[in-house]
């Protein structure tokens, strides 16, 4: 992230204190902010935070709440839930919200923490991706990257793509032996002389397709 500017510190502390004024939350804000200078919310709630610990924003009576660190425990844990969130959303956004029970606030934080453990603990995030694989093959692995995941996705829609076409082209191949099975049991289950004239009616119905199909093709005159 580039260096905000302290004429932009400044903006940002004043609306900052504005939200609190109205009751607001910060969230808000450092989304609206961010999208105003293209940056992410996250690296601007970091900048926030920061310039308060600096004291800048002592003037505008803002003060910043000490943040309870993770426990190892609780750090395991928002792995374990955010992979297994990740799995079933098509965002990452919507398993930190998710994860947080719709708390914007609470999801930003696991959000900055996740991210920090992955660059920090790859060695734990590793180790919950090895657990959660071994109950399915579909846990989500936040170290394979973009491609690699759509280029996975793609192979996993045509092979389901191919055993669709197998599947149909066996159920035709059952209706056809089906409909074999029911003309041998006609033909067994009629004295001679009726399945004499089974099969000259089967022969004659035969003939006269047979026919049509070559007059179609020009053969019969």
């Amino acid at each position: 992230m580039r260096k905000l500017t302290d004429k932009q510190i400044a903006e940002l502390m004043l609306l900052a204190k504005k939200a609190k004024g109205n009751g607001e939350p910060l969230v808000c804000v450092f989304k609206d902010f961010s999208k105003r200078y293209s940056l992410s919310a996250g690296s601007v709630r970091n900048v926030y935070y920061k310039s308060l610990k600096a004291g800048k924003g002592a003037k505008r009576g803002l003060t910043a709440k000490s943040v309870v660190p993770f426990t190892s425990e609780e750090e395991k844990q928002l792995i374990k839930k955010v992979l297994t969130a990740r799995r079933n959303t098509t965002s990452m956004r919507e398993a930190f919200l998710e994860v947080a029970s719709g708390d914007e606030k609470l999801a930003l934080r696991y959000q900055n923490k996740y991210s920090n453990m992955l660059k920090k603990q790859r060695s734990t995030v590793m180790r919950e991706i090895l657990c959660q694989k071994r109950i399915s093959e579909d846990c989500f692995n936040p170290y394979i990257d973009k491609s690699n995941r759509e280029r996975k996705s793609k192979l996993k829609r045509e092979i389901d793509d191919l055993i669709k076409i197998i599947i149909s082209k066996c159920e035709k191949e059952n209706r056809e032996l089906k409909r074999k099975l029911i003309l041998y049991d006609k033909l067994t289950s009629y004295p001679f002389e009726s399945v004499n004239e089974i099969k000259k009616e089967s022969g004659v119905k035969q003939f006269f397709l047979s026919s049509a199909k070559q007059k179609v093709k020009g053969k019969v005159r």
